[in-house]
């Protein structure tokens, strides 16, 4: 009983409003979040294709250096 009192409570700040935002003010940091994971997929990618160029790279300096010697 005490901690379902005390997550009520956690739910309402001093003035005695709810934390939790309904309306325009809750699609805000939920836009962020699509906004994040869109740039987190873009990094994604980009790091992939920096990791293929750098494995090709180490390929042809094998086989650079393969035929040197």
């Amino acid at each position: 009983m005490y901690t379902m009192n005390m997550r009520l409570l956690a739910a309402i700040d001093e003035d005695g409003l709810p934390l939790i935002r309904h309306g325009p003010e809750r699609q805000e940091p939920q836009s962020l979040q699509k906004y994040s994971f869109f740039v987190a997929k873009i990094a994604m990618v980009v790091c992939a294709i920096l990791l293929v160029a750098v494995g090709l790279v180490v390929s042809w300096l094998i086989k650079y250096t393969g035929t040197l010697s």
